[in-house]
């Protein structure tokens, strides 16, 4: 009986690594309506595998036709493609995201005694006082550290790929009348990623207000180079949601049940 039963295990193992590595390695490309985004989260919903956009926006994942890729991006809205046969025809796939219009509603600052972890605030909070603890927020700021890169490691397979050489679409006769639009329109674009810099920011400031950033290390086990990647990772709307309705509870609840999927996500 349990030869049988590690057999019938070994087949299993063996068709689940078999369909695996039956799949191509498919390149693609993310970008929004002013250039190319990195970090941004790609998963393959049929295997479970997630890999990050590397500074150009391109990425490698193995899928093949039928799978569904996922990408998620904080401040974007989530979209889902299925592949189809000619994606895998052409030369370079790319994809585009579209921002989130929805804004954060005032978040009012209070005090309160909350650790970070979800198991023992629950213990420590007293059920008849539970609503009015979750009204106040932890002591002081936490200090953030926003020079710590975001963006992972991306192998030299992934930084291969030859940047996209655009040519200027306007005549050699008009080049000095050129020369500024294209400083204006390159002036407008990199105001414009300032302003989602900012934002970023502003959103991480206001969520390490609210759980201090020691609580993904050492409760979450989350290393400490991939936090800000495993924020991104969470659906930032709900973030904003819990933050605001100060549902200090079912957040870290939240974190917790998302950091089980991509702790196993990053180790494969």
């Amino acid at each position: 009986m349990i030869k049988k039963l590690c057999l019938l295990i070994f087949m299993l193992l063996a068709t689940i690594i078999y369909g695996q590595n039956n799949r191509p390695i498919f390149y693609g490309k993310v970008a929004d309506s002013i250039g190319e985004l990195p970090n941004v989260h790609v998963i393959n919903l049929q295997t479970n595998q997630g890999t990050f956009t590397n500074d150009n926006g391109e990425f490698r994942i193995f899928a093949k036709e039928n799978d569904s890729l996922q990408f998620s991006f904080v401040g974007y809205k989530t979209k889902k493609v299925v592949l189809e046969h000619t994606n895998f025809g052409l030369s370079e796939n790319k994809f585009s995201l579209k921002k989130e219009t929805e804004e954060l509603d005032e978040v009012v600052l209070k005090k309160h005694n909350l650790t970070g972890s979800l198991a023992l605030d629950i213990k420590r909070v007293p059920k008849d006082r539970i609503g009015e603890m979750m009204t106040s927020l932890m002591d002081g700021i936490a200090n953030i550290d926003f020079s710590t890169p975001v963006i992972e490691k991306i192998d030299d397979i992934d930084r291969g790929k030859a940047p996209i050489v655009r040519t200027n679409p306007i005549s050699n006769g008009a080049t000095l009348f050129s020369g500024s639009i294209f400083t204006s329109k390159k002036k407008v674009i990199q105001q414009k990623k300032i302003d989602k810099i900012k934002s970023r920011d502003q959103f991480y400031a206001t969520l390490f207000n609210e759980v201090s950033k020691e609580y993904f290390t050492n409760e979450l086990k989350i290393p400490k180079q991939n936090v800000f990647n495993f924020i991104d990772y969470c659906n930032e709307h709900k973030i904003k949601r819990l933050i605001s309705e100060e549902n200090i509870l079912e957040l870290l609840k939240h974190f917790e049940e998302q950091s089980i999927a991509y702790l196993r996500t990053i180790k494969k």
